[in-house]
C-alpha cells in the first residue's frame, strides 16, 4: 500500500514537473512570437516609411507636370476665347446690317400689301352694297307677290271648309240618327234574348237541382245502408272479442257476461223526411262483480296506461291485444269488477 502511494506521488511529481516544463516553453514561444512581431512591425514601418517618401516625391513630379499643362491649356483657351469673341463681333455686325435692309424692305413690302387690300376692300364693298339694294327690292317684289297668293289661296281653303263642314255635319247627324235606331234595335233584341236564356237556364238548373237531391238521397241512403251493415259486423266482432276475453281472464267455468256497445249515433246528413231515432245502448245484465264507480275506473285505466314503458297512448294500449288483456285482468283483480266495465272505459277514454 506505502509502494502504491509513493507510486501516486511520483507520478503526481512527474506530472507536476511536465506541465512547469510545458508552461515555460509557452512562456518562452510566446516572448519569441512577440519579438517577433515587434520586429516585423519595425520594418513594416521602414518599410512604409519608404515607400511614403518615394509617393511624396512622385507627387511632386506630377503637380509641377500638371500645373505646366494647366497653365498651356489656360493660354490656349484664351486664344480660343479671344478669336471666337472676334469673329462673333464680326458675324454680329454682318447680322445687324443684314437685318436693317431686311426691315426696310418688308416695310416697303407691307405698305404695299396693305395699299392694294385697302383698294381691294372699297371694291368689295361697293359691290355688295349695289347686290345688298338689288336683293332687297328683289325680296319685296316677292314677298308681295307671295302675300298675295297666300291670301287668295288662304280664301278658297276658307271656302272649301266651309263647305266640307257643312256637309259634314249634315252627315254626322244623319248618321248618328242611323246609329241611335240600330242601337236601339239592338237593345230590343238583346233583351229579348237574355230573358229566353234566363228562362232557359232557370228550368234547366231545376232540373239539375231535383237530379242532384235525388242523386244525393240515394247516396245517403246507399251510405246509411252501409255504415248500419258495417256496425252490425263491428258489433259481432266486439261480442266474440269479449267472449274470447273474458274467457281468457275468468276462465271457461264462469259465467260469461255480456255488455253490448252501441256505435255513437251517426250525425252525417240526411233529407228531412229519412230522420230516425238513435237506438238506446242496452244496459248490461247480470252483473258478476260489485259496483263500482266509471271515475274510479277511468282513473285505474289512466294510471295502468301512464306507468307502461315507452308510454303508449290508449289507442295503442286498446289495438295491442296482450296489453289490454293483462290490463283487464288487473282491473278485474284489483277492482274486483267485470272486465267489460274496464274495456268500456278504455273505450270511452280512447275515443275522446
Amino acid at each position: 500500500m506505502a509502494s502504491l502511494m509513493q507510486t501516486f506521488a511520483a507520478a503526481r511529481k512527474q506530472r507536476r514537473q511536465a506541465c512547469d516544463d510545458l508552461a515555460a516553453s509557452m512562456k518562452a514561444k510566446q516572448q519569441s512570437w512577440q519579438q517577433e512581431q515587434k520586429d516585423l512591425g519595425k520594418l513594416v514601418e521602414e518599410a512604409l516609411s519608404q515607400s511614403r517618401q518615394e509617393r511624396l516625391a512622385g507627387e511632386l513630379v506630377r503637380r509641377s507636370v500638371t500645373g505646366q499643362e494647366q497653365q498651356q491649356r489656360f493660354q490656349s483657351s484664351q486664344e480660343r476665347a479671344t478669336l471666337m469673341q472676334k469673329s462673333l463681333q464680326q458675324l454680329q455686325q454682318e447680322r445687324l446690317s443684314t437685318s436693317a435692309a431686311d426691315q426696310q424692305q418688308r416695310q416697303a413690302a407691307a405698305q404695299a400689301r396693305a395699299l392694294a387690300v385697302r383698294l381691294q376692300l372699297q371694291e368689295v364693298s361697293r359691290y355688295r352694297q349695289t347686290m345688298a339694294q338689288a336683293e332687297a327690292f328683289s325680296r319685296k317684289v316677292e314677298m308681295m307677290e307671295l302675300h298675295e297668293q297666300v291670301q287668295a289661296e288662304l280664301a278658297a281653303n276658307r271656302m272649301n271648309r266651309l263647305a266640307a263642314a257643312t256637309q259634314d255635319s249634315a252627315n254626322r247627324r244623319q248618321e248618328a240618327s242611323e246609329r241611335s235606331q240600330a242601337v236601339a234595335a239592338e237593345m230590343v233584341q238583346i233583351a229579348q234574348e237574355r230573358s229566353e236564356a234566363a228562362a232557359k237556364d232557370a228550368h234547366h238548373r231545376q232540373h239539375q237541382h231535383q237530379a242532384l237531391e235525388m242523386s244525393v238521397e240515394l247516396l245517403l241512403n246507399q251510405l246509411q245502408a252501409e255504415r248500419e251493415t258495417m256496425g252490425n259486423g263491428l258489433r259481432q266482432e266486439l261480442r266474440e272479442f269479449r267472449q274470447q276475453l273474458h274467457e281468457s281472464v275468468w276462465g271457461n267455468g264462469a259465467e260469461a257476461v255480456v255488455v253490448e256497445v252501441v256505435s255513437p249515433v251517426d250525425v252525417s246528413p240526411k233529407p228531412a223526411k229519412k230522420k230516425e231515432a238513435a237506438p238506446e245502448p242496452p244496459k248490461p245484465t247480470k252483473p258478476v262483480a260489485p259496483v263500482v264507480s266509471a271515475a274510479v275506473i277511468d282513473d285505474f285505466v289512466i294510471n295502468y296506461v301512464a306507468s307502461l314503458p315507452n308510454h303508449p297512448s290508449l289507442s295503442e294500449v286498446m289495438n295491442d291485444r296482450e296489453q289490454a288483456r293483462e290490463l283487464l285482468a288487473q282491473g278485474a283483480n284489483k277492482l274486483g269488477v267485470d272486465p267489460s266495465e274496464v274495456l268500456n272505459a278504455l273505450l270511452r277514454l280512447a275515443e275522446l
